[in-house]
């Protein structure tokens, strides 16, 4: 059984809430109800991850035993899907490390340590329908390796480079794994500089491979992958390069050994790219001016039933346009034919040249981020956004009006308090999961507090999907002073809670809804709590006060 509890938040007091407001640093700033019903997960850069509801109030929290790496998701079974740190040679920004699977209770079920001399786990993770996870690496290539890849020598250090690899692993055990498959980009890699090595050849011809010379910083991390995503239709996968600001899909449908080569799988061209967008320079099909793509991140399938379905979303980060650096989010449409390739004219470079929708074009200065930063598609057609500098996620309609506004609270170095300046609360990403998410089946979710210490004084009633009519049968005093007393005017037999702010349960009763109950307070100590309503039918709440 499903127990959710939506809440819809109503701000008391208006012109007083617009005083406090010119102090507010963190939290719900702004709320409508176009925005899309349901819990927000919270994970920055500390130990602890937050569900919110979109009155900003705390549904969840787990606690967890090792520092963030990048990303956190939360599973349909309720499992948070996290990368963790860990200490290793490779110390470059993104880096995780651990592959951790964590219960709702917080408890570590399952672990392991993706990092040794020549891979490293960094940003990005992905869950397949099978339970298989996508894993983003880093694959070192030491100096004389890469010489003879073809990567110029005057680009090296003596370290040599890092370049990028997907491996998919099968969760064993408690720390264990099985290896099921891996693409390297070592085996799709073109050079136009040495023509006694067999990755020469001409740059453009060559455009399903990568110019190991077009980076010319003389660096390790050359690619800087930062999002894996898989579209399970297509038995294909996306991947985002921030130093290329390209991004590209590649066959999953290949065995392993198809996956080094430049045939085999289902489209026939092994693990070459299928197709690349953002930065036609990479492979000589373009010039800085045909460049749409800066520095983005989280480049991510639109799902089915989802408006733009089969589209492609990204964060546009805007790092080193020409002109001023400003963020926006864009939607493409992939230019598949009939059969399912993607179309390239010629020596055109492969399309698109126009977006589906953007939102941000200079004017949207306030959510500039130069780095991380996410984009997802709700169930109701808006667009969440996460602009990581900032910690801000706000939630936009398929015409551009923000219905939902929020910052994160939650700082590398604690919770953040409401009216102290907003430091240290980077998030890498941020995701809405729908109230039918089946993640929430037989989970009480019950809207406590906001997260930040001292916040502003709103109020969020809870109201129930299914049912509407018990609360307006029930009457009983929101402002307590020694004695709780509840009135019910039509017959139901209810279990009635008692939490405090944090969510900890005081009290509970088994009551005929016919009955008068009077609940002794006096010994409570002052400040907000919560009364819960619950059947076989629904469950509800709502705010009370002891004074």
């Amino acid at each position: 059984m499903r127990t959710i509890i939506l809440t819809i938040c109503i701000f008391l007091n208006l012109p007083f809430l617009s005083i406090l407001a010119q102090d507010q640093t963190v939290g719900l700033f702004n709320y409508s109800e176009e925005s899309y019903e349901g819990y927000t997960l919270i994970a920055g850069f500390s130990n602890e991850v937050f569900l919110i509801d979109n009155c900003g109030l705390k549904v969840h929290k787990w606690s967890l035993n090792s520092q963030p790496g990048m990303v956190t998701y939360l599973l349909e079974d309720g499992r948070l899907l996290r990368a963790g740190r860990t200490n290793s040679a490779f110390n470059g920004g993104g880096s995780g490390g651990l592959v951790q699977i964590y219960n709702w209770d917080s408890e570590l079920i399952w672990s392991y340590r993706f990092s040794n001399e020549f891979e490293h786990q960094h940003h990005d993770l992905e869950i397949l329908p099978n339970g298989n996870i996508l894993v983003l690496a880093w694959d070192r290539v030491l100096y004389e390796e890469a010489v003879q890849l073809g990567r110029d020598p005057e680009l090296l250090t003596e370290d040599g480079i890092w370049l990028e690899k997907v491996v998919e692993i099968k969760p064993i055990g408690t720390d264990e794994i099985n290896t099921v498959w891996t693409w390297s980009l070592r085996d799709h890699v073109v050079q136009d500089r040495f023509p006694e090595l067999v990755t020469f050849g001409n740059i453009s011809d060559n455009f399903r491979k990568l110019d190991l010379n077009y980076s010319t910083q003389q660096t390790v991390d050359i690619i800087h992958c930062n999002s894996i995503d898989y579209n399970p239709h297509l038995d294909q996968i996306l991947l985002s390069s921030r130093s290329m600001s390209e991004i590209w899909i590649i066959d999953h449908s290949t065995t392993t050994s198809e996956a080094a080569l430049s045939e085999g799988g289902n489209a026939g061209h092994g693990g070459d790219f299928l197709y690349r967008w953002g930065n036609p320079q990479t492979y000589q099909r373009g010039s800085e001016m045909d460049k749409v793509s800066f520095g983005q991140h989280d480049a991510n399938w639109i799902v089915d039933g989802l408006e733009g379905a089969g589209n492609i979303i990204l964060y546009n980060n805007g790092t080193s346009r020409i002109g001023p650096d400003y963020s926006e989010v864009i939607e493409i449409a992939l230019p598949l034919d009939s059969d399912g390739n993607y179309e390239i004219i010629g020596e055109q470079a492969f399309g698109p040249i126009d977006f589906e929708w953007v939102y941000g074009d200079g004017d949207e200065a306030f959510f500039f981020s130069s780095r991380m930063s996410g984009v997802q598609r709700l169930g109701n057609g808006n667009t969440l956004v996460c602009s990581a500098d900032r910690g801000q996620i706000f939630e936009l309609t398929a015409d551009n009006d923000i219905v939902w506004e929020y910052i994160s609270p939650v700082s590398s170095g604690g919770i953040i308090s409401q009216g102290n300046t907003a430091a240290g609360n980077t998030l890498f990403r941020a995701y809405r999961y729908g109230i039918d998410y089946p993640a929430f089946e037989n989970k009480t979710l019950i809207s406590t507090t906001p997260i930040e210490f001292d916040p502003l004084d709103y109020e969020c009633f809870s109201v129930d999907t299914e049912d509407t009519s018990l609360l307006k049968d029930v009457v009983f005093n929101h402002a307590v002073e020694d004695f709780l007393e509840i009135k019910f005017s039509s017959p139901s037999t209810n279990t009635i809670s008692i939490l405090n702010a944090q969510g900890q349960l005081l009290f509970k009763t088994n009551i005929q809804s016919s009955e008068f109950l009077k609940i002794d307070m006096h010994t409570y100590p002052q400040g907000y709590y919560y009364i819960q309503f619950k059947n076989d039918r629904f469950i509800q709440a709502d705010k009370i006060i002891k004074h």
